[in-house]
């Protein structure tokens, strides 16, 4: 994706970088080792939309939509409220193939205790694998400083796929978006703090495939807590009618590897042009609105989508760059009009 970064660029950057040092998971004891099980779930092809904006009566019971399957969970001022430690729920009727799949949630932001909020994805009750990708705040100040990708109940990171990681700064909270790429091995984060369409961190990590992990998969989602965590409008798969529209998005953006930068909704056979920024997300004034890059940024080749508004690229990204932050921001010229916005860390 990053053709023009060149190897001399990269060399730059990498100077700029500091060494990453380890961040310790106060939820774990002792660290938590993988509990692989030789279970294999067959899974089924449904792809179900479901929803809970939990808008109702403060209530001890979740309802009959969900099914807490590990500690305990509350209606609060239409939130739901985590009330215990490793606490997870299974919804009843949301049955989808993991690749392709969506979770998303808000976060409340305001808590200054050790508490999380995570996403479950593919939760298979044959045998309590998932994919656990959770927002957590250790850091005692208001808001989240770490996260994880990880498997199980809080199950620690998979060998082969995820681990526990530091945000760049403090994140106040926001909307969360927890997606499987469609070959189902690269799992990536965005969260937006302000509500405004645009992901302000985004992160992928692979290897859910290669791990072995996606073969214990099963087909349920749901929703997890540690602590006493407030959180809202659980989703999968669009289900409250969210998503859609033109959507730009990057997946497997790692150092040395190959990226894939695609698009949907836009406009059937016509063209997408987009374009990245190393120095910010703008806004740059167009005469077709704003531009979420800031000069000099860079365009890419242009996409053409296909009948049914959907197109891709693939492109090296160059080794050396592990840490580096890029803006990327397209326009659909059949519409003249502009995607979401993203910015992205080279993992």
């Amino acid at each position: 994706m990053m053709r023009t970064l060149t190897a001399s660029l990269a060399v730059v950057l990498l100077a700029s970088l500091g060494s990453a040092q380890q961040v310790v998971d106060q939820t774990l004891t002792n660290g938590a080792s993988a509990t692989v099980n030789a279970v294999v779930y067959g899974g089924n092809s449904r792809a179900a939309s479901e929803c809970d904006d939990f808008n109702r009566a403060n209530s001890g019971s979740m309802g009959a939509d969900w099914n807490e399957v590990n500690g305990d969970f509350e209606v609060a001022s239409n939130q739901v409220h985590c009330l215990t430690s490793l606490s997870q729920m299974i919804h009843t009727s949301g049955n989808a193939p993991v690749a392709g799949s969506k979770v998303e949630f808000d976060l409340d932001g305001t808590a200054t205790s050790l508490v999380y909020a995570a996403a479950v994805v593919g939760y298979n009750s044959g045998n309590g694998e998932s994919v656990f990708v959770k927002i957590q705040n250790q850091s005692g100040a208001p808001g989240y400083n770490t996260y994880g990708f990880y498997h199980g109940n809080n199950g620690g990171g998979y060998p082969g796929f995820g681990g526990f990681f530091s945000f760049p700064s403090q994140v106040p909270g926001g909307h969360v978006t927890v997606s499987v790429d469609a070959s189902g091995d690269a799992v990536t984060l965005d969260i937006d703090y302000d509500y405004n369409g645009v992901a302000d961190f985004t992160t992928t990590k692979v290897g859910l495939v290669t791990s072995g992990l996606s073969s214990l998969l099963g087909t349920e989602y749901g929703f997890g807590g540690y602590g006493s965590e407030f959180s809202d409008n659980w989703e999968l798969n669009d289900g409250c009618g969210g998503g859609g529209g033109l959507t730009l998005a990057v997946s497997n953006l790692v150092a040395g590897g190959v990226a894939t930068v695609s698009v949907s909704g836009a406009t059937p056979g016509g063209l997408f042009r987009h374009g990245y920024s190393l120095r910010g997300g703008g806004p740059t004034t167009t005469p077709w609105g704003n531009l979420l890059l800031t000069a000099p940024y860079t365009e890419l080749p242009a996409m053409t989508a296909d009948g049914a508004g959907n197109a891709s690229m693939s492109a090296s990204v160059p080794a050396g760059t592990t840490g580096v932050t890029v803006w990327q921001h397209g326009l659909d010229l059949g519409t003249l009009t502009f995607s979401n916005g993203l910015m992205t860390v080279i993992g």
